[in-house]
């Protein structure tokens, strides 16, 4: 392959394009390889229609240069909004709410919380009954049910003995 035969340039560019869209799709969208991958896959088809090889450089340039102006401040703003939230009912974790209908301390026993325009049944997380209207905080999805704390801890907490267990 002559790097001055316009057939030679016209693989090049096929195979760059190609090398920058998998650079970037193993780059988790950032738009970084992109702009590049679009200025090859163009300077190809400048290949493929005839264009003398600086032409196709030029175009090349232009729309990777381009792309870059304008799609890595997007990357960046789209990075800086962080991990995606996640889905089920594990975006509840982290979340706080309110106590619907009270949820006992005892083990297996739940009653209903609402967290944001949803009501789900929850579980104590700390063996106390947690009466309606406190607010709560979830700490992990166990099933159907929300394990939850409540935000503000009562001044003296139901705490078992040593001596309760035998």
């Amino acid at each position: 392959m002559h790097l001055g035969s316009p057939e030679g340039w016209r693989i090049i560019w096929v195979i760059a394009a190609a090398f920058f869209i998998v650079a970037e799709l193993l780059r988790r969208l950032r738009f970084f390889f992109l702009p590049f991958a679009a200025g090859a896959a163009l300077a190809a088809a400048s290949a493929f229609a005839g264009l003398l090889v600086a032409g196709e450089w030029a175009l090349f340039v232009v729309v990777s240069a381009a792309g870059l102006a304008v799609l890595i401040p997007v990357g960046r703003r789209l990075a800086a909004e962080g991990p995606l939230a996640p889905v089920g009912s594990n975006r509840w974790v982290h979340q706080q709410g309110v106590v619907l209908e009270a949820v006992p301390g005892s083990a297996g026993s739940s009653g209903l919380v609402r967290i944001g325009r949803e009501t789900w049944r929850a579980e104590s997380g700390y063996g106390d009954d947690i009466p309606v209207g406190t607010e709560v905080f979830v700490t992990r999805v166990e099933g159907t049910r929300l394990i939850v704390l409540p935000v503000v801890f009562p001044a003296s907490p139901t705490v078992p003995s040593i001596d309760e267990g035998k």
